[in-house]
């Protein structure tokens, strides 16, 4: 007989078909609660959809792409104030200057906005401020924007201010996002923006100008001049003393300027032409340098750029003491420098008093040194 195979001890035995429990359901209100939020979930969604193509399709061009707006200006009163400086505070708003009749300050102020309709334009346009108030002896006007937000195709609310100043008054006016014009005013200026263009034309006085982008333009103008931007173009002409002019990307463009011209860029390139005589500081990381003119005696003059070329016209070659390098570039002159004839990347010569100094040096560039055709 074969032996009885039991169970082992402590193991049980399950006599006839194994019946398992079925696993107990959840409480039916919480399927309930999320069928409930899919549901309103996928109704809201669908108004969002129906709500953006009916906007898309009324306020649309018959192309589909561009969205017409409600478009809502109106002019304040102008307004007169005596003060002997102006400061003005904007966000993404235009500035004029001008200059003014007599001894008092006028402000003129034109309010934009825009809105899906015509009364959300207006609404907007009357949450925008234009507030005025002397403090001491200066003309404080500041823009107030309420809530600019309009929507994802909206023109954020702006203002366009033109003020009018007498002669001799201190400005200093910065905006965020705006332009500055500037046209014939006679006094000290501070202009910035953050995002915009700065353009100042016959203006008279110590200018200071600086954008971080935007391009900075400058004609005609007499007096001292610093000018900076980050992400921009600056170019300047006229009788201006002691040039400063700095940029992170971006050329650098000057006609004219007196003692001491200092312009530097990381990159970009520099053009400097003056007839006054002047010393040098002029500075390129990735940008070529040209310079024509002459240069002051007794001075010193540093012309150095590490990727780029390097030419040099000098309108007056009678005292002047050079120092020219390149590291990996060619050197050239046609000056009548004929006893110091260069060797291939060095060149040093002595002219007359040599008490001009000058030092030019590139790393990876051309030198090219002459006298300026006239």
């Amino acid at each position: 007989m074969s032996p009885e195979i039991g169970p082992e001890k402590g193991q049980t035995t399950t006599i006839g078909p194994t019946i398992r429990a079925a696993p107990e359901a959840p409480a039916e209100p919480f399927y309930r609660r999320r069928e409930q939020a899919r549901r309103w979930g996928a109704l809201l969604l669908l108004i969002g959809i129906v709500w953006l193509v009916f906007e898309l399709t009324v306020r649309s061009s018959v192309s589909g792409v561009r969205i017409s707006l409600a478009e809502r200006s109106d002019t304040l009163p102008p307004q007169t104030f005596v003060a002997s400086a102006v400061r003005i505070n904007g966000v993404n708003d235009d500035i004029e200057l001008v200059p003014g009749a007599g001894e008092v300050i006028t402000v003129e102020a034109t309010r934009h906005a825009s809105g899906w309709n015509g009364n959300a334009a207006t609404a907007a346009l009357q949450r925008l401020e234009v507030v005025t108030e002397v403090q001491g002896d200066t003309l404080v006007i500041d823009v107030r924007p309420g809530n600019r937000l309009t929507g994802a195709f909206g023109r954020a609310p702006s203002v366009s201010l033109r003020v009018a100043v007498p002669a001799n008054t201190r400005v200093e006016a910065a905006v965020v996002s705006g332009d500055i014009d500037v046209t014939g005013v006679q006094g000290n200026l501070t202009l910035r923006t953050l995002s915009g263009d700065v353009r100042v034309e016959g203006v008279n006085g110590d200018l200071q100008v600086s954008s971080t982008s935007g391009d900075v333009r400058i004609r005609n103008h007499r007096g001292p001049l610093a000018a900076e931007t980050t992400s921009g173009k600056i170019s300047a002409e006229g009788a201006i003393i002691s040039p400063r002019l700095s940029t992170v990307s971006g050329d650098i463009e000057l006609e004219g300027g007196s003692d001491g011209l200092a312009a530097r860029t990381i990159s970009g390139a520099i053009a400097v032409r003056t007839g006054a005589r002047v010393h040098l500081s002029l500075d390129s990381t990735s940008g070529d340098i040209a310079f024509e003119g002459p240069l002051a005696p007794s001075s010193a003059s540093v012309i150095n750029t590490i990727s780029g070329n390097v030419r040099v016209g000098l309108t007056d070659l009678a005292d002047l003491h050079l120092e020219a390098s390149t590291t990996s570039g060619e050197l050239s002159t046609d000056a009548p420098l004929a006893d110091n004839a260069p060797e291939r990347r060095r060149l040093s010569a002595v002219i007359g008093p040599g008490t001009a100094d000058l030092t030019i040096t590139t790393t990876s560039g051309d030198v090219e040194i002459g006298a300026a055709r006239r």
